[in-house]
């Protein structure tokens, strides 16, 4: 009589569960290959939309890319261009102070507190509009990533298995919500060029 026939079932568990128990978190998994199927299709239609209609899908993942920062554009726009404009004011005040004092319009000893009070507004200042230049070289960037991402999508228009290189080239990490009975569960795909990178990837296991 032949053995009945073993089935090796691949799993992505709670890391929780793994660690501590039923008592800090309920136990739940989902099969790979299910995992591995939904993945596949959200790559597949993202390429597809690629493909079909490019304006589209660069205006949607910038759209996706703009959320880290939409909020403080407006006024991060603002404050960079009064910025710029009160430190060109700086220069022509403090130049004006020098030539007061050479003049005898004002006293030296009134001259320098002056030019020392502007000076340090004016580094003070120098270093908040390096900041925002600086977000708004990121925000820049957003394009060039998101021609990337959309470069990268094209080869996978027709894929039909998940590889570990298209996880490699695409993915940077996926969260899935916890078993709750009777409620549907989310599973959320991060890509790379696309999404915001984890800061501690530790804080997935």
């Amino acid at each position: 009589m032949k053995k009945p026939r073993k089935y090796i079932r691949h799993n992505y568990n709670c890391t929780s569960y793994m660690k501590f128990g039923k008592r800090y978190c309920p136990s739940h998994y989902i099969k790979m290959q299910d995992m591995d199927a939904i993945v596949l299709e959200d790559i597949r239609s993202l390429a597809q939309l690629v493909v079909e209609d490019e304006e589209k899908a660069k205006a949607e993942f910038l759209a996706r890319k703009a959320k880290h920062h939409e909020e403080q554009y407006s006024v991060d726009t603002k404050k960079l261009t009064e910025g710029r404009y009160r430190l060109q004011e700086f220069d022509t005040l403090i130049q004006n102070i020098y030539e007061d004092k050479v003049l005898g319009k004002v006293s030296e000893d009134v001259a320098m507190k002056l030019i020392a009070k502007y000076e340090t507004e004016q580094k003070a200042l120098t270093a908040e509009v390096a900041d925002l230049e600086e977000k708004f070289s990121t925000i820049r960037q957003d394009e060039e990533d998101v021609e990337m991402f959309m470069e990268r999508l094209r080869k996978y228009t027709d894929v039909q298995e998940l590889t570990r290189e298209m996880c490699l080239e695409l993915i940077e990490y996926i969260t899935l919500d916890a078993y709750i009975e009777g409620q549907p569960r989310e599973i959320y795909i991060y890509y790379k060029l696309l999404d915001e990178p984890l800061k501690d990837k530790r804080s997935l296991f």
